[in-house]
């Protein structure tokens, strides 16, 4: 049996008004944000009043608190763009079964995008808001801003210290005349004490091309970590069916 959309269960249990479901709809369309997420956002529902409602409705376990350990035992299985979009996390894993508590498992674009991200089948939970935005939080963290940008300020900072120089930044005039103000400072006459400039921290380089796509590779990597277990456990299953025989 097919089961029905968040917006028909909400109007068949009668959780919020009918003006206020098509508030958080519009609203939930202009922001691109899932439904679930933007009724609790709105302050229409709490987010445990949600999951409660939501797992009696549906007659879905209610995963409430969700382990932080379960996840990172099993983060590798999900995509960070899958897992923050939906705000799903995966917390368990049987052969080429893959538990994940969601804020709602009537969404049928968040269950379509779990299982081709990972190629296996979902089991759905529910579990509450808060909690699934912190997780996803923690193991899917967000990436960092993109380097693609030019700034002034990199020929400087990725410059080599003998390498040529940098009009605008550092001119032949100024890196010439460095040298004789050191000369002079250790020289002053009248005191003992020699003032030394004391070298500047240099800024952080923001992240290359070559970060990335050592980023993406790592990701990748725990990608086919993944698949590779997903296919030893579906061996381990087949070898258990077949010795039955």
């Amino acid at each position: 049996m097919q089961m029905p959309s968040l917006e028909e269960l909400i109007a068949q249990t009668n959780l919020i008004e009918p003006a206020q479901l098509e508030t958080a709809q519009r609203e939930a369309e202009t922001h691109h944000r899932p439904l679930a997420q933007m009724l609790i956002d709105l302050k229409l529902v709490a987010d445990d009043r949600f999951a409660h409602w939501m797992a009696e409705a549906t007659k879905l376990p209610l995963v409430d608190p969700v382990s932080a350990d379960a996840v990172g035992d099993v983060a590798q299985y999900l995509t960070r763009a899958v897992a923050r979009e939906y705000e799903a996390v995966p917390i368990d894993v049987n052969a080429d079964e893959l538990t994940v508590a969601m804020v709602n498992p009537l969404d049928e674009a968040c269950r379509n995008a779990l299982q081709s991200a990972t190629g296996m089948k979902i089991h759905a939970v529910v579990g509450v808001h808060g909690q699934l935005k912190q997780l996803v939080d923690r193991f899917y963290p967000a990436e960092t801003p993109s380097a693609g940008a030019f700034d002034p300020s990199s020929t400087m900072i990725a410059a080599r210290p003998d390498g040529p120089f940098q009009f605008g930044t550092e001119t032949l005039l100024r890196a010439q005349s460095a040298p004789l103000e050191f000369e002079r400072a250790e020289e002053s006459i009248g005191s003992d004490t020699r003032q030394v400039p004391m070298p500047q921290p240099e800024p952080s380089s923001p992240e290359t091309q070559l970060d990335r796509i050592e980023r993406h590779l790592a990701d990748l990597m725990r990608q086919i970590d993944g698949l590779q277990r997903r296919i030893e456990a579906i061996d381990s299953t087949l070898a258990r069916v077949l010795s039955r025989r």
